[in-house]
């Protein structure tokens, strides 16, 4: 009888043991990149910072759980694109420092295809993207005769799924002579240093550590404090010594002789923008994005906006950061079992069991968008969608440069419409005179394409 109960009597050690290495392994399946991409670009992870939406910050984004597979994931993109060769070696794009899309784009000009290339980065695609996952039921839908039209050259009969069509005009204007726009309207470039508002983001997402902290020096007094406080220390590292981007380069706008019409519902743009000749076509899950503006000026955000600086110290520390953040939970966990007291023992494995659920969480409810510039430039298209005397909002480079984006949106119940709609704003003209279509046969043709390309499909 004395045998069984002494076997049946299990140390709290023990137990705290066991489950601090089950959360190491269910936890690093589920954490993301996310995290060192914030790490990384701090100004793009946490420009959208407000009142508003602290409290998910504060709860959901805390990197004191295991993030050691994670980690080496990142470093073995490092190592595979080459950044641990030297200086100015090695391709930043489709890393953590210069995050890729994965996608394509089609060019367009005066409704003829010129060339697919891939979208990089795309802050403006991004955006879409993030559109793209609100009520479809908030986004009107065509006419009845559009719907009409559309379903008797494209075949549609059963709704399967709801396809948002996403028509973006980028335009070069003027700050001081541009349309009167809110000060809540304008959305600065995400490009410069560090600000108050980035480091009180970074302070806020490590609350419940600092909180935990607190309580630990106080009841304890254990130096073990420092244990929670180290995330926070390398998220202010990685600000603070953070690589410079590079911003999108806006010239002063030029009189035109020509004035742009929206194509979706051939409405006159006021004649102080720069008429658009370019139009880029993204396909997605969701639906279609056709995004139009000057061709040099749009390109830019295909291409190299936000591309980080290269400086070799710098990188070096990102590196190290991301590293260190690997190790963090790995090196804690022997801590723990070796040299901290039971009580406090239990803190720390509360704290990580913690952190691992709101890891899950946040990965399914689209964490890795909160406080995001994507998120703040979403939320102002919304918001201009509901204010109809603000249908515009500016977008500020650094130098003071402003760029004006209005955005039109419509639901279709099938790929097959969508994809006619969205070749139907590429197809149309660009100006009020020589770029139209000029025969009606040209557009059932158009539409005859799309049908046949989504059969494919």
């Amino acid at each position: 009888m004395s045998n069984t109960s002494a076997t049946d009597h299990i140390p709290l050690s023990n137990v705290l043991s066991a489950l601090g290495t089950l959360i190491g392994y269910i936890g690093t399946e589920v954490a993301t990149d996310d995290a060192f991409y914030r790490l990384l670009w701090p100004h793009r992870g946490f420009s959208n910072f407000s009142l508003r939406n602290a409290w998910k910050v504060a709860i959901f984004m805390p990197l004191g759980g295991p993030l050691h597979k994670t980690a080496l994931e990142t470093m073995d993109t490092f190592f595979n694109h080459g950044l641990f060769q030297g200086e100015l070696c090695g391709q930043m794009l489709g890393t953590a420092f210069f995050p890729d899309t994965n996608m394509t784009y089609q060019l367009f000009q005066d409704g003829l295809f010129k060339r697919e290339a891939s979208v990089r980065n795309g802050l403006w695609v991004k955006v879409l993207n993030r559109m793209s996952s609100r009520a479809t039921k908030a986004i009107p839908g065509l006419q009845e005769t559009e719907r009409k039209m559309e379903s008797s050259h494209t075949g549609a009969r059963d709704r399967r799924q709801i396809f948002t069509v996403h028509y973006l005009q980028l335009s070069v204007e003027e700050e001081h002579n541009s349309r009167p726009i809110a000060k809540d309207m304008i959305v600065e470039s995400d490009v410069g240093p560090v600000t108050p508002k980035i480091l009180m983001a970074i302070a806020t997402s490590e609350i419940t550590a600092i909180a935990v902290a607190i309580a630990v020096m106080i009841i304890w007094k254990s130096a073990f404090m420092i244990i929670w406080l180290i995330p926070l220390i390398l998220k202010l590292l990685g600000a603070f010594l953070t690589l410079a981007r590079q911003d999108v380069l806006i010239p002063k706008p030029k009189a035109s002789a020509s004035i742009a019409t929206a194509s979706g519902n051939n409405e006159e743009v006021d004649s102080s923008t720069i008429c658009p000749a370019s139009k880029l076509l993204v396909s997605t899950k969701q639906g279609f994005q056709v995004i139009c503006g000057p061709e040099e000026i749009v390109l830019q955000f295909f291409r190299h906006y936000g591309h980080p600086r290269r400086r070799r110290w710098k990188e070096i520390i990102g590196i190290a950061l991301i590293a260190a953040l690997g190790l963090n939970f790995p090196v804690f966990l022997v801590c723990s079992l070796i040299w901290m007291p039971v009580k406090l023992q239990c803190v720390w494995t509360i704290y990580v069991l913690y952190v691992t659920g709101v890891m899950y969480i946040s990965r399914y409810v689209h964490g890795e968008w909160w406080a995001t510039t994507e998120e703040q430039l979403a939320d102002k298209f919304i918001r201009a969608e509901e204010i109809p005397s603000q249908p515009n909002i500016l977008f500020r480079s650094a130098n003071g440069s402003c760029l004006l984006a209005r955005l039109t949106q419509t639901t279709h119940d099938s790929h097959s419409s969508a994809k006619a709609h969205a070749v139907k704003l590429l197809s149309a003209s660009s100006t009020t005179t020589s770029h139209a279509l000029k025969k009606p046969e040209e557009k059932d043709l158009l539409y005859q394409t799309a049908a046949r390309d989504s059969a494919v499909l």
